[in-house]
């Protein structure tokens, strides 16, 4: 939400308990108020902050395109007088970031953020071994270990193999992606809810609705969790046919201001609505000083600390997601194991060895076969 004050509180907390680097963001999206005079505002916010040692620009959609890169950076390099922007997150969402990223290398940007296949492009980051060759081809100094790099890349490609997972694949472009904006992941969710639902003939037209709830609420940033809000309210408004005959908690909160204020002007009659309900007339909630008992108390007693604080800073269902993963059982994955080698009847042993605890496995030759 750009609340550079908070940002500045947060740098100044991590600062306290012994974080040595904090990297202040700026968020970069498209709307009818994130111009150019916008973002230049908010990073100018950030400049001076004795907590904050640089600033970085990030790109969560994936929508920087490299035309904008060479207009934007510039501009939010000359908007600092005391810290430095030279690090740039950008997504593959539309298939653009390989190329912006070098853009913005051209541009004084010294770290990019990548990935290693298979958990690169689409979504993701853009391929980092490519992205190495592609910025020496420009001229560029990279000191990387390429070697390491296709070692940690081939060990994560034989995981996805084994267990089954998707890969990230390039994307090609994308034009309606810019009128909408919802993030791959959060579009898969709906997908998958709606199924759910046994309505996924709703999917375009909650998509469509989305761009009226964002417009809507005041133009939010659409990254977690506002994208989640704005296609939840979307999928509401589609399910009741009526716009806003019900409106979520968290749309009451962003209205009411519990994230700060919005860039944009809020559709009045919606305001007016969300105020007059039980939860609108309630005071802000901006956290506040929370307790570690008190998060215990709304999440759950027993949880880990570490599932307490994903819980407390994440949405419900990407936390259920992971330790649903993390719990898959040694039975299972000798199952996907398996069932993955025998798709591949060109193996013919396979061997694994952890700690004291080797297994081997050998295919027996088909009846008739001397090879």
């Amino acid at each position: 939400m750009h609340d550079m004050d908070g940002a500045k509180r947060t740098a100044n907390l991590a600062k306290r308990v012994g974080f040595d680097e904090v990297i202040g963001g700026i968020c970069y999206t498209t709307s009818p108020v994130h111009t150019d005079e916008y973002f230049a505002a908010k990073i100018a916010e950030l400049d001076g902050c004795a907590d904050i040692d640089s600033v970085y620009l990030k790109d969560p959609a994936g929508l920087l395109t490299p035309d904008r890169a060479k207009a934007l950076i510039p501009l939010l390099q000359g908007s600092l007088a005391s810290t430095r922007l030279d690090e740039i997150h950008s997504h593959s969402t539309t298939g653009l970031s390989p190329l912006t990223v070098l853009d913005a290398a051209d541009l004084g940007i010294r770290t990019i953020h990548c990935a290693l296949p298979p958990l690169a492009n689409g979504s993701s980051h853009p391929e980092a071994q490519r992205l190495v060759a592609n910025l020496r081809a420009r001229g560029h100094t990279v000191n990387v270990d390429l070697e390491a790099m296709a070692r940690a890349s081939a060990y994560l490609q034989r995981q996805a193999r084994i267990r089954r997972l998707p890969v990230g694949i390039p994307n090609e472009y994308d034009e309606s992606y810019y009128r909408h904006t919802i993030p791959g992941g959060v579009q898969s969710t709906l997908a998958r809810q709606l199924k759910e639902l046994r309505r996924p003939d709703l999917f375009d037209q909650v998509i469509e609705e989305s761009v009226q709830v964002r417009a809507d609420l005041g133009w939010p940033i659409v990254m977690t969790p506002f994208a989640q809000y704005i296609v939840t309210q979307a999928t509401l408004n589609v399910l009741s046919g009526e716009r806003y005959k019900q409106i979520s908690d968290e749309v009451i909160d962003l209205l009411r201001g519990d994230f700060g204020e919005l860039p944009g002007p809020i559709d009045p009659a919606l305001m007016d609505r969300a105020m007059d309900t039980n939860r609108g007339r309630k005071p802000i909630n901006d956290g506040g000083d929370i307790t570690i008992a008190e998060l215990r108390k709304r999440l759950g007693a027993s949880l880990s600390d570490e599932e307490l604080l994903l819980r407390a800073v994440m949405p419900a269902e990407q936390v259920d997601g992971m330790i649903q993963a993390r719990g898959r059982s040694a039975a299972s994955s000798l199952k996907d194991l398996l069932a993955t080698l025998d798709e591949r009847p060109s193996i013919t042993s396979f061997s694994v060895t952890r700690g004291d605890t080797s297994v081997r496995l050998e295919r027996k030759a088909p009846a008739g076969d001397l090879t």
